[in-house]
Formats: C-alpha cells, structure tokens, sequence
C-alpha cells in the first residue's frame, strides 16, 4: 500500500556521495527512473479508456444472480447491479460435479460440525466415508446456467473492451508494472541490507515509488507516518544511489 507523504517530501532523492554503491541497484535504480514516465502514461491510458468500457459494459445478467437457496457454495459478490455470485468462485466450479450428500454414519442425529465443511457444503475429506452422495440435477442445472450466462457476458466485455481501447491500456499496463517494472524492484526489495548502498536504494525506491501525494482534503499523516518519511526520505537524501 502507497504511503502518503508531502509533496516536498518526494523532493528527497538521492543526491550526496557516501559508500559506493552495488552496481546491481545502481542499475536497478536508473532503469526503474527511466520506466517511471513510461508507467505512468500507461496509467493514465488505463485511467482514460477504463470510465468509457466501464460506463459501455452491460450490467450482470440475472442468472448470475446469487441466492443462498442456491447452495452452489459460491460466494456474494456485490456490485452496482446488485450481488451476484462471485466470478472467481464460480470459475472454479466449472466441471465440478453438483451433488447431495446424505449421511450415513452411525450417529443417527446427523453429521456434527467436526465431519461437515459448512463452507464448502460437503463432508470433510477424511469423513467422506460416512456419507453417500447421489449427483443433484437441479444444482447442476443451475450451475450450468450461470457458467453459460457468465461466459456470453464476458464475450460481450471482451468486444468492448477491444472497441474502447481498453484491452490495448490494460494489456500495456499490465506488460510494463508485472513485467519491468516488478521485477526491477524487487532486485531492490531483496538485496541484503548489508551490500553496499542497499539501504539507500531501498529509501530512494521507497520515495520514487511507493510515497505519494496527500489529495486536497485528505486525512492527515499521524506523527509515526511523519517520523517514517522523515527517516526514509533522509536516509534517500544521503544516497549516492
């Protein structure tokens, strides 16, 4: 998560000469500055084409409405149309079997808590030998139903995303922030505090990266917020980084 900090704070880079640095991270360092700008307008393309898919894309189709009475084991999902099953449960229902479960155990009272999941609605793995299942059509069937609606909404979402320029923003983004961006930091990120200039190159990465702007009208920073950017942004300060 970004930390907010003053704009004069982000004015901390790295400037002074001390101990030389790890040539890794002074690498690291001057092509993550050269792929901020390149990151940013791809943020800001993102930013521009994801209102106009967004506001073109139609609403949730009714058969992915959720309903407790579904017992499709899928969480809610709340969004402006209303709540729906969530996307990635139902995605990893695809191709598993709908079924009823009736106890068979010795405990005539029924299954207790210790051999039933209720989350997942079925018996736990090791008392699975206590119950006996038959396959539940109409779980299925409403299974069946909203995987086939969730799949002809995407195709939809798909074609506008292609029309307004969204796929083209998202696809950039994604290639520059998890392809570049990530792993140059992250060569940062886990050097050894004790290499020469690691520290250094941690604070300026910190400052360049991950500090950002207090929006007008903002929550104000707490006193240990300051304290952490003043040391981080002081330690960036005297880097030779």
């Amino acid at each position: 998560m970004n930390m907010l900090v003053g704009a004069t704070a982000l004015t901390a880079t790295a400037t002074p000469v001390h101990a030389a640095p790890d040539t890794t991270l002074i690498t690291a360092l001057e092509k993550l500055r050269e792929l901020k700008p390149v990151y940013d307008a791809a943020q800001a393309r993102w930013d521009e084409t994801f209102p106009v898919y967004h506001k073109s894309r139609p609403a949730w189709p009714e058969a992915l409405r959720w309903c407790p009475m579904d017992g499709l084991n899928i969480r809610p999902w709340k969004t402006k149309d209303g709540t729906i099953l969530d996307p990635t449960d139902l995605a990893k229902m695809r191709g598993v079997p709908q079924l009823a479960w009736e106890y068979i155990g010795p405990d005539v009272a029924g299954p207790s808590s210790m051999e039933w999941d209720i989350e997942l609605a079925q018996p736990k793995e090791q008392f699975v030998h206590l119950f006996k299942s038959v396959p539940d059509e109409w779980k299925q069937r409403r299974l069946d139903e909203a995987l086939k609606a969730a799949d002809e909404h995407k195709a939809i979402c798909d074609e506008l995303k292609i029309k307004t320029g969204f796929r083209a923003a998202e696809d950039h983004l994604n290639d520059v922030y998890f392809n570049q961006v990530v792993p140059t930091q992250k060569i940062i990120i886990d050097a050894d505090p004790a290499t020469p200039g690691a520290i250094q190159a941690k604070a300026a990465l910190m400052v360049e990266w991950f500090f950002e702007d207090v929006p007008e009208g903002g929550a104000e920073m707490t006193d240990y917020d300051r304290m952490v950017v003043d040391v981080v942004c002081g330690v960036a300060t005297a880097s030779s980084v």
